[in-house]
């Protein structure tokens, strides 16, 4: 006479299976919320440099008198300045030293300044700026082209991980005023 039910084989097969089954599952979710916090700081870092060529970006372009802070305006600098809209002197570098950035940083950064005051970073502390210069055409003497400087940022960001990412940006900003000094 047969019994009704499972046999001990029967249970053991399917917890094995279901067990299988379920690291399975688990494993793949785990490397999927690795991957999705990768690409969320990999965007972040990403947005972060992007932030500083915008806000560089909007105060050259509505700007006058751009000057490269060296005495040969031919070479890229790594130093740029431009009196913005509202007549203030701002200067853009990038940081000599890390702690130049805040007093834990480790990174080099973008700093600000306005009208000869203190350097204030522009990027964040999680984003090495190994890059940023400044290439400016037109503001000769006599010349007939309209002020306009090419900027090239790059930034590397979780350096010296395997998730490393570098970030290349370049623009080209042609002053909005008409220059009519040639």
């Amino acid at each position: 006479m047969r019994a009704k039910g499972f046999s001990l084989i029967e249970i053991i097969v399917a917890v094995g299976v279901f067990a299988v089954v379920a690291m399975l599952t688990v494993g793949s979710l785990l490397i999927l919320t690795a991957a999705e916090k990768r690409v969320a700081s990999v965007q972040a870092n990403q947005d972060n440099v992007r932030f500083a060529m915008i806000e560089m970006t909007r105060e050259i372009r509505y700007g006058t008198e751009y000057n490269i802070c060296s005495s040969n305006v031919t070479n890229p600098g790594t130093c740029f300045s431009v009196i913005n809209a509202d007549g203030e002197t701002i200067q853009y570098k990038v940081s000599k030293e890390p702690t130049d950035c805040s007093s834990d940083a480790k990174h080099n950064c973008v700093m600000r300044s306005v009208n000869g005051g203190i350097f204030h970073p522009v990027t964040g502390s999680d984003i090495n700026i190994s890059r940023l210069n400044f290439y400016l055409f037109g503001v000769g003497i006599n010349d007939t082209e309209q002020p306009r400087v090419t900027i090239i940022l790059q930034g590397k960001a979780q350096e010296g991980t395997p998730n490393e990412t570098i970030v290349n940006l370049q623009t080209t900003i042609s002053m909005l005023q008409i220059d009519m000094s040639s």
